[in-house]
């Protein structure tokens, strides 16, 4: 049986995302990489705060230099018994995917372990550099020391090849969600429930959304707010349009387990207002409590979300989020229609189907 060490990192205390929630739900089906010959490592290195790190402005910087060099150090310490493990690092755009290109280098070349690359996140232009110097020596990194690179979805891939990337590494893996419901939760419509889940940042847009709730003052409409701490550059802004909007929005915190499960079962929308996404988990899961949904057009969202079972708009254009938010309020054929594909649809999106998938790429670069 194959070691695979799932590579990442997430510090301590800190908000735990989607790749966390994949891990975990990995780790808790390990039967299914056992059935598959593959045994699973999680490998979280982890540092010691330093007085460098508070810093103002390059402290953080600092903190990540000594946290690629710890890294480095301690993963290849495990690998030297471990000869013919493979790599798996789970990583995400700028800093973080040119250090886990220099950790990739560093491995192949003194260890010669296979090596995957899972990208979480989409768009070419917000994961590479903007410099064309630096996006070369990305692209020419990850042709010579990456054996597969796994994407969320086509439009990324075909991106990537267009830039240079070996067409022969590029695979495609879309993420999964875990709840499997035997029925379509019932929907209660007054009054009618929106919620959102995700990072409380300007990434995900939900200034927007609570812009637009704003103009549904007339109308029995509740928004519900899922996340964790707020990011400092939105917290005045939050506050005040939630202050504004008064009984019209209930801020829950970071939820999860059967209080996340309950929130979406009673949702009518969910809505992702974000700036950025690869192929959110949160989507998949809003889609398998049947939620209808309203989302942007941004990274690998168009591969999931069509007009069939669900709405679009461009990201920051508030008027047309509020426009889809009232023609769904309206026209409730329409919303129920899209309850019952979202349901269907999100039966494609296991967590063994994906294992089964991620599992036949190891077999091409096993050793």
């Amino acid at each position: 049986m194959k070691t695979v060490y799932q590579v990442f990192w997430f510090p301590e205390n800190a908000y735990q995302g989607g790749i966390a929630k994949i891990l975990a739900d990995y780790k808790n089906n390990e039967d299914s990489f056992n059935a598959n010959d593959y045994r699973l490592k999680l490998f979280n290195h982890q540092i010691k705060d330093s007085v460098w790190d508070k810093i103002p402005i390059i402290g953080s910087k600092i903190k990540n230099i000594r946290y690629f060099f710890s890294q480095k150090k301690a993963l290849l310490k495990e690998l030297i018994n471990d000869k013919d493990a493979i790599v798996h690092i789970q990583t995400s755009r700028k800093w973080t995917f040119f250090r886990d290109l220099l950790l990739a280098k560093a491995i192949k070349k003194q260890t010669g372990n296979p090596i995957l690359f899972t990208i979480h996140f989409a768009e070419l232009n917000k994961i590479l550099y903007g410099n064309s110097l630096v996006r070369k020596a990305e692209i020419k990194m990850l042709n010579r020391y990456v054996d597969k690179v796994i994407f969320l979805g086509n439009a990324t891939r075909d991106e990537f090849i267009s830039a240079g990337v070996d067409e022969g590494i590029c695979k495609v893996l879309y993420t999964f969600h875990h709840y499997e419901l035997d029925e379509k939760p019932q929907k209660i419509y007054e009054p009618f429930k929106l919620i959102f889940m995700g990072s409380l940042d300007e990434r995900k847009g939900i200034i927007d959304l609570m812009n637009a709730m704003l103009k549904l003052s007339d109308y029995n409409v509740q928004l519900n707010i899922c996340g964790g701490e707020i990011s400092e550059n939105i917290k005045d802004k939050f506050l005040s349009l939630q202050s504004q909007l008064g009984e019209h929005v209930k801020f829950n915190g970071y939820v999860s387990g059967e209080n996340k499960l309950r929130l979406l079962r009673e949702a009518n929308l969910f809505i992702l207002p974000s700036y950025g996404e690869g192929m959110p988990i949160v989507l998949m899961e809003a889609m398998a409590t049947g939620c209808g949904i309203i989302s942007t057009d941004v990274g690998c969202i168009p591969e999931l979300i069509s007009s069939e079972n669900g709405i679009l708009v461009s990201p920051g254009n508030v008027d047309k989020l509020l426009e889809a938010i009232l023609f769904l309020y309206k026209n409730r054929d329409a919303l129920v229609q899209m309850e019952i594909r979202n349901f269907e649809k999100s039966k494609k999106y296991s967590v063994k189907a994906n294992i089964k998938k991620l599992c036949s790429y190891y077999n091409e670069v096993r050793c």
